[in-house]
């Protein structure tokens, strides 16, 4: 079945990629090597803690203590850390991108592989996963998806937070699906959470990891569309 190409609004809040892979060099070199390899456009930043830009929210402050950095344009983030890659292209900065859709997206992900190839690090790729969050204010998994609430509860009852985690299997790649309903003070918000994994590969070609992406990508997208009811799919923007 052929699916949208870019759908908005897209509701898109994660748009993660992750890969693995076994260095031939210590990270610390590998970093310097890497970065060496990336044109003027990207930014180098390093991980430590994140501050809030109000003060208010001090108490947010996160700390990451494994070692790593983050490479970043207008197009797209990826954080390095020991022996993987981390991409997003809609967590860069506050002011947006807007997701420019998988087309653009895995393009950038590839040029910047490849320019991490020229820098003589990577031995193998052994780990592939693709993980999309949709984030819906206002809106209940009912209204969005064909979600139903199977549990027999006393009348009366009327749900307000909801978590639900499933695995599947097709071929070789594990999909876990995550759909979370949470109400506060009155507001509800609802998320749908896809990941796509394929573990265990051992590839030093680039063009068989692109496959194995696009593949993962072509599976979250099954899973997407067919959660997503007629009702709420009709009032979207739709390029096929």
């Amino acid at each position: 079945m052929k699916h949208p190409v870019k759908i908005s609004p897209d509701h898109l809040k994660e748009t993660i990629v992750e890969i693995r892979y076994t260095s031939k060099v210590p990270f610390e070199v590998a970093i310097g090597l890497f970065f060496s390899k990336l044109d003027d456009s990207y930014t180098y930043s390093g991980l430590g803690s994140k501050l809030p830009s109000d003060v208010e929210n001090i108490k947010k402050i996160t700390f990451r203590l494994e070692p790593g950095c983050i490479f970043y344009n207008d197009k797209i983030r990826v954080e390095c850390l020991k022996n993987k890659f981390i991409f997003n292209a809609t967590n860069i900065s506050e002011e947006g991108p807007d997701y420019p859709g998988w087309s653009i997206y895995s393009q950038e992900i590839s040029k910047i592989l490849s320019n991490f190839e020229s820098a003589d690090v990577i031995q193998n790729y052994k780990w592939v996963g693709l993980r999309y969050i949709s984030e819906y204010p206002d809106m209940s998994l009912q209204d969005i998806s064909y979600f139903t609430q199977s549990t027999t509860v006393p009348d009366g009852l009327r749900p307000t937070n909801f978590q639900s985690r499933q695995e599947y299997l097709k071929g070789n790649c594990r999909i876990i699906l995550g759909l979370n309903q949470n109400e506060t003070d009155g507001k509800v918000v609802s998320l749908i959470d896809i990941d796509v994994i394929k573990d265990l590969i051992n590839t030093k070609s680039l063009a068989e990891l692109i496959d194995i992406l696009n593949t993962n990508h072509d599976l979250q997208k099954d899973v997407f569309f067919t959660l997503l009811n007629k009702t709420y799919f009709s009032t979207l923007k739709v390029d096929m």
